[in-house]
């Protein structure tokens, strides 16, 4: 636990880094390890060790504010810790802690089950006494106590009495309450605005007003939308609605048409769709009622992107747009559960006007993070990975491509160099070794200097170029069976290597004068099948003392 405090401090409290309002705690599945990224796609810090992103099970939809929770699981028993962006992390908390929210966040006691509230640091300022609770929201929390719901503020005080069997949060200084007489709203002061109304009862569906509309729900009579003295400004008249955003709001009769309907309960645009989404920057995607196909339109009801696409579209921002159109064999794939790589989708992005920007590579999936940048899942790529990118298409951050194991410099041509950390190389079976000549290598390869592994096994170099000593950071070379009869003194310059393979060099007989002084990190060698006299295997085997040395 210690290592990770030290590497998280170090890594995250240079004075080159500032605070973010957000970040991501991105769990990379293909090793053990958490990485931070700032909201605008620059890596942070990398988490060695067991800490997991308390709820998050994959990289989407993972940025938090100021504080991430964190969980660290020994056996049956889980420990978790607050984590804010400049890297501090919070000593351990024996509770289970959920939902961090306005400086604050929920804890559960591990015996009692009963909720209480810790602060940024971790600290304990409101007991464990509650049998249930909501997370802050404009300064209040809605506990439940004997039965009865009640809110409190951030030091536990009781500022609205236990009288409801349900209480919302607050949005916009209102609250939706549940009483033995019906349903009403409540100011923080817990002034109702209106007398609670019965045939509310059990039956609302929103909680929250949007342009001083709330949609209600009556039981055999419909849907209709409240003012906020709780009289229904529009008629208790759809089969389904949704909940007001830019003035309009979504309203289906039940036959399978939606329309956009105002303020008033008036048609505001002159058409009907198979499927609506709410409008979002002044923008709705919308299902052609004839063709099933997908469109964006505005606030007007005109096309901003034609219903010309089979696949959903992703709204960004008010200026991006994304299209995911499926490429072929995508939907059949889909059909049977295939999602190999050959199949996915194709996404597109516009600007806010419908002008296409960029084509984007095929992907198996594509979701906003948060405003600014694009998540993409690739359906071919040498580990199916995902990649960060923003809305004009750069991409900002690589996660996985660390614990990729690129088979060829083709393949590792298609990314930056210096995210390349892994190659493998491979040259001829063992049996043709003696039977080809010398083989050159790409000088591609020399470009790769931040590689942390090379694989080049079954190469027939005779003697290993100089250039290897450009490899600073590497810490794995496989020589295996490379017809190798000398070791180029540049090897020593190699003082981060930490596993070496040499097996089945027959020719080579000798190593640098330098090699056993300078290359004291290595843990673990092989040198099996080498054509050492038995000094230098005795050598290897004495002053070597971290390394597992294996010479037959």
């Amino acid at each position: 636990m210690q290592r990770i405090l030290l590497l998280l401090v170090f890594c995250l409290c240079s004075p080159t880094l500032v605070a973010q309002n957000h970040f991501l705690v991105w769990q990379d599945f293909a090793s053990d390890t958490r990485i931070l990224i700032d909201s605008k796609g620059n890596e942070l810090a990398t988490i060695e060790g067991n800490l997991l992103p308390a709820f998050s099970k994959s990289p989407m939809n993972c940025f938090v504010q100021d504080i991430a929770i964190l969980r660290m699981k020994e056996g049956d028993v889980e420990t978790y810790y607050l984590l804010d962006t400049l890297g501090k992390l919070s000593d351990p908390i024996p509770h289970h802690v959920f939902h961090y929210r306005e400086g604050y966040a929920m804890i559960r006691h591990r015996e009692s089950n009963l909720y209480g509230v810790i602060d940024r640091s971790g600290k304990v300022v409101v007991e464990p006494q509650y049998k249930s609770m909501n997370p802050f929201s404009e300064g209040l929390a809605a506990v439940t106590k004997d039965g009865k719901r009640g809110y409190i503020d951030s030091q536990g005080n009781v500022v609205i009495p236990f009288l409801y069997l349900v209480a919302s949060d607050f949005k916009d200084g209102l609250a939706m309450v549940k009483l033995e007489d019906g349903i009403s709203f409540i100011d923080k002061s817990g002034q109702m605005l209106f007398e609670p109304v019965r045939s509310f009862r059990g039956t609302y569906t929103d909680t929250e007003f949007h342009n001083d509309r709330c949609k209600m729900s009556v039981r055999d009579q419909g849907v209709g939308y409240i003012d906020r003295s709780g009289k229904f400004a529009i008629p208790l008249q759809f089969k389904s609605g949704s909940s007001f955003s830019d003035g309009l709001a979504v309203a289906s009769m039940g036959n399978g048409e939606y329309e956009f309907i105002d303020t008033n309960g008036n048609i505001a645009i002159d058409k009907s769709f198979h499927s609506i989404n709410s409008f979002k920057h002044g923008l709705a995607r919308v299902q052609d009622l004839e063709t099933q196909k997908y469109g964006l339109i505005n606030t007007k009801g005109e096309y901003i992107i034609p219903p010309n696409f089979e696949a959903n579209i992703v709204q960004a921002s008010s200026d991006r747009i994304i299209v995911r159109k499926a490429v072929e064999d995508f939907d059949k794939a889909k059909s049977v559960g295939d999602r190999n790589r050959t199949a996915g989708m194709k996404p597109f992005i516009y600007d806010g006007q419908g002008k296409l920007l960029r084509e984007l590579p095929v992907c198996c999936s594509v979701e906003m993070l948060n405003d600014d940048l694009i998540c993409i899942q690739y359906a071919d790529s040498p580990a199916n990975n995902y990649e960060i990118i923003d809305l004009e298409g750069n991409v900002r951050y690589r996660p996985y491509l660390k614990n990729i194991r690129f088979k060829s410099l083709d393949e590792a041509a298609q990314y930056p160099i210096d995210s390349v950390q892994h190659l493998s190389l491979s040259g001829l079976p063992f049996s043709s070794i003696f039977y080809k000549e010398e083989t050159p290598l790409d000088d591609r390869l020399f470009a790769y200097k931040a590689l942390v592994s090379l694989d080049m096994d079954d190469f027939n170099f005779a003697t290993l170029p100089a250039e290897i000593a450009q490899f600073h950071k590497l810490e794995k070379l496989s020589l295996e069976g490379s017809g190798l009869s000398k070791l180029p003194e540049e090897i020593c310059q190699l003082t981060q290597l930490k596993e070496l393979n040499l097996k089945s060099n027959y020719k080579l007989k000798n190593l640098p004068d330098c090699f056993v002084e300078n290359l004291q990190q290595l843990e673990h060698l092989n040198v099996k099948r080498c054509d050492f006299d038995s000094d230098t295997f005795y050598e290897l085997k004495t002053k070597l003392e971290n390394a597992k040395v294996i010479i037959k």
